[in-house]
């Protein structure tokens, strides 16, 4: 994989401007972030294999709203504990207080202990909400999930309130649902009864975050997610893109193509559409590829009782048809 201190030396070495007088690192970083969404938006994204930590892990738990300001967000997942009232602009434990702040009679059930951090619920005998779950980092969009080992569907919110208790039960890991499609965070259910709080690098719980294929993924007491992602912005010298490196050259000719048409005094139109040409061939290649993979497969109903030198025989017209004439 490339780092951002990589691509920026080829893309350089294309336009001809190794010192930086013509486009700045910032000109380039922006418009290299751009064509990653770009690319990924045309070949229909990029499918990544991770596995999730079980307890999830959150850098700052936070109560009002304008505390979020003051959390560490820039360093990791920070979640709002509690309820917050946008009525009042109060923020409360349990449901049945909004009712006592209002003087109404509280009649609203609620049953367990509340958490302020996640983790806190494997804690408690009876959680009164079922903790969530950060998605990983270029999230869009889940395919596939697995819960030590065994797959496991996805439900709506309404489908697990079904379940009379949805928000206590512990058990193994069934299904999984999403709160909003706002927050990237995936919700088990039951909530798994059983984790490990090891904290190294070969224990079963710890996140493993190379792709599938590269490195073994632990997957025994893990949730393991096949999802479509998203690129991620590239910040620092030392920032890898997400994609893989077969698509990083077209993000690359995009940019040095960008570059070109810019309104500088680097700008040269002929080597601008040269450079858009060859992205726009490699991106239809690839898109031709993708749409096309599945239709030259043989797919065959076969038995266990089929020896293994039988002769397959496929539907083919008599030899004398269509009639031919001299």
């Amino acid at each position: 994989m490339s780092n951002w201190t990589d691509h920026l030396k080829r893309i350089r070495r294309a336009l001809r401007d190794p010192n930086g007088n013509l486009w700045t690192d910032a000109q380039l970083r922006h418009m290299f972030n751009q064509e990653q969404q770009l690319v990924m938006t045309q070949t229909a994204g990029v499918v990544s294999v991770r596995v999730l930590r079980i307890p999830p892990e959150f850098q700052t738990a936070y109560t009002y709203d304008w505390e979020w300001a003051y959390s560490d967000s820039a360093d990791g997942d920070v979640i709002q504990s509690g309820y917050w009232d946008d009525a009042q602009a109060t923020a409360y434990t349990y449901l049945w207080e909004a009712q006592e702040l209002n003087s109404i009679t509280p009649d609203v059930p609620a049953s367990g202990e509340m958490w302020i951090n996640p983790w806190e619920a494997w804690y408690c005998d009876t959680p009164a909400e079922p903790p969530p779950i950060p998605a990983p980092a270029g999230f869009y969009r889940l395919r596939a999930a697995y819960w030590d080992r065994d797959p496991i569907q996805a439900l709506t919110r309404r489908e697990v309130m079904d379940d009379p208790t949805w928000r206590t039960r512990g058990a193994d890991a069934l299904a999984y649902y999403r709160d909003s499609k706002l927050d990237n965070w995936l919700i088990l259910h039951p909530r798994p009864s059983v984790v490990s709080w090891a904290d190294s690098s070969s224990a079963e719980a710890d996140p493993d975050t190379s792709e599938y294929g590269t490195d073994t993924l632990d997957v025994d007491g893990n949730l393991v997610v096949f999802f479509e992602s998203r690129a991620v912005d590239l910040d620092d010298s030392d920032d890898e893109s997400l994609l893989p490196d077969f698509l990083q050259r077209y993000v690359e000719y995009g940019v040095i193509s960008r570059a070109y048409k810019a309104n500088t005094d680097g700008k040269i139109q002929s080597l601008a559409d040269y450079w858009a040409m060859r992205r726009v061939a490699g991106i239809t290649a690839i898109k031709r590829f993708m749409s096309k993979r599945l239709v030259d497969r043989d797919y065959r109903l076969e038995t266990g009782r089929m020896s293994s030198d039988s002769q397959y025989r496929h539907p083919r017209l008599p030899d004398e048809y269509p009639a031919t004439y001299p």
